[in-house]
């Protein structure tokens, strides 16, 4: 009777700990570029910088809105302390107006005071969107707070090291989660139960 109670646990906290975790934030999802002027340079990186106000932030999308269809970019997620590209995404094909987010191959762990750009990269010639002087909800506090925008115009990929303070050049996002208490709770247990059954 044991075992087979056992077995039945096991077999359900997969299902309880994906409802138990927290949804996918996205910081800027929602939001309507539409009415922000539009460039098109030939190679170029355009992003935001950001600095992360909460432990256990684990980023598994990367988004956009572009204001033309049929452009082909990259997403690139970078790590500021070290200039290193720690996530990308793509060639993804884009559509007019509208979020679109892809999912990374593998999770990225923020830390905790980190600070992260977050952008879009084009080696050819692709159209993105700008503007300054928006609303607030264009500057994210929270978990994730807006610090400026970051650039370069470069047909390669590269880190940006060029700085628009309070502008939005592109538009790109994350996608994120926090792994909610019961979830991380239930993984220990599942753990602990498969221990005793070994």
């Amino acid at each position: 009777m044991r075992k087979l109670l056992s077995m039945s646990l096991v077999l359900a906290l997969p299902m309880v700990v994906a409802s138990s975790a927290m949804g996918v934030f996205h910081p800027l999802e929602g939001l309507d570029p539409g009415g922000f002027n539009v460039n098109n340079p030939s190679g170029w990186f355009r992003g935001w910088q950001f600095t992360v106000n909460a432990d256990d932030i684990t980023v598994t999308e990367l988004g956009l809105n572009m204001p033309m269809a049929g452009d082909t970019v990259m997403l690139e997620l970078w790590d500021s302390s070290t200039q290193s590209l720690i996530a990308s995404t793509g060639p993804v094909t884009t559509q007019a107006n509208v979020w679109q987010y892809f999912d990374l191959d593998t999770s990225v762990a923020l830390d905790n005071g980190g600070t992260y750009v977050v952008g879009i990269f084009s080696s050819g010639q692709a159209s993105y969107y700008y503007a300054s002087g928006l609303s607030d909800e264009w500057y994210p506090t929270g978990d994730i707070e807006y610090q400026t925008m970051l650039y370069h115009n470069n047909t390669y990929s590269s880190y940006p090291t060029s700085s628009l303070n309070g502008y939005h050049y592109g538009v790109p996002d994350i996608g994120y989660v926090i792994p909610g208490p019961g979830a991380l709770a239930l993984l220990g247990l599942a753990g602990l139960v498969g221990r005793r059954r070994r």
